[in-house]
Parts: structure tokens; C-alpha cells; sequence
């Protein structure tokens, strides 16, 4: 889906950062069951929006949150505590973007529902999702605007490009 000619930076802390920021991370998430994997992205992140220059399009995938939910439940009091810590992260990755760009569009959703640590089957719960902005989303004109497989439809439309006839 993404053409061979863009140019696209990548940065991922399990991959990008040295061997003791890479054991510290996994020291945190498997032996004192804290995720701490965000810390390290959103700094990066917020360096990455200040320092590039006409940026179209950045993905952000914050993972700590989803972690937690697996390790202790998604309703249990580590996930709530989790979630007040991805809503700051969110909040200072949105300022950055705000001070640095006029009208983004900005997009926040969750990649599953669930129930109890699990996800990935066919209740309601475990599928459904949420999808936030910034602008209103039924000015698109596109059908069934409120599942998050519609990014890329939204995303497209934004950037005045066609969406394909094969999106389903």
C-alpha cells in the first residue's frame, strides 16, 4: 500500500535504541510488569514533529497501554493508571503538533476492544472501537465513518487523494 518512491522514516525503541535502553525496557514489561516501551517513543516523536519540515503524514502507535491491559485486565486499576499516563503522552504529542502545524488532522483510535486481558474475538466488546478527531468526520461523506478501518479513508480524503475503489 505504500509506494517504494516515499520517503518514510521509521522509529521504533525495540529496534532504534541501544542495548541497554532495549534490556531496560524489557527488564520493565516482563520482569517488574510496567511497559515503559512510550517513554521512549512520544520523546521521539515530539523531537521528530519539531525537526521535520512539511510533514504530510505520521502514524504513532502507542503500545504501553495495550500491554498493561493483557498483563492485568483492561479494567483493572494498573490499566486505569496506565491510561491517565497515555492520555498526558497524548496530550503533549497533540500540543507539539498543534505549535508546530496549522489544521492538522489529527486521528485517535484503538486497534481492538476487551474483555478481561483478552481481544481478537467476535463479541461486541472485544471489536468494537473508537475513532476521535479534531474536525468533524461526517463532513467526509464517507459511509460508515465510526470504525477505526476507516482511516485510511479519512486520511485519503484529507490529503485530497482518491480512495480506491478496492477499499472496502
Amino acid at each position: 500500500m505504500i509506494k517504494p518512491e516515499l520517503t518514510i522514516d521509521r522509529y521504533a525503541p525495540l529496534l532504534n535504541e541501544n542495548f541497554l535502553s532495549k534490556y531496560w525496557m524489557y527488564f520493565n514489561h516482563y520482569i517488574l510488569k510496567k511497559p515503559i516501551y512510550d517513554s521512549y517513543l512520544v520523546q521521539n516523536v515530539i523531537n521528530y514533529i519539531y525537526n521535520i519540515n512539511d510533514l504530510k503524514f505520521l502514524f504513532i502507535h502507542l503500545v504501553d497501554l495495550d500491554e498493561v491491559g493483557h498483563l492485568y485486565d483492561f479494567n483493572s486499576n494498573e490499566y486505569k493508571k496506565k491510561l491517565k499516563e497515555t492520555d498526558n503522552y497524548i496530550g503533549t504529542i497533540i500540543e507539539s503538533i498543534f505549535e508546530k502545524y496549522e489544521n492538522p488532522l489529527i486521528l485517535l483510535t484503538t486497534d481492538h476492544g476487551g474483555i478481561e486481558n483478552k481481544h481478537g474475538g467476535n463479541s461486541e466488546d472485544k471489536i468494537n472501537t473508537f475513532i476521535a478527531s479534531n474536525i468533524n468526520l461526517d463532513s467526509l461523506n464517507i459511509e460508515d465513518i465510526n470504525y477505526n478501518m476507516n482511516c485510511s479513508k479519512i486520511i485519503l480524503k484529507a490529503l485530497n487523494i482518491n480512495i480506491p475503489s478496492y477499499f472496502d
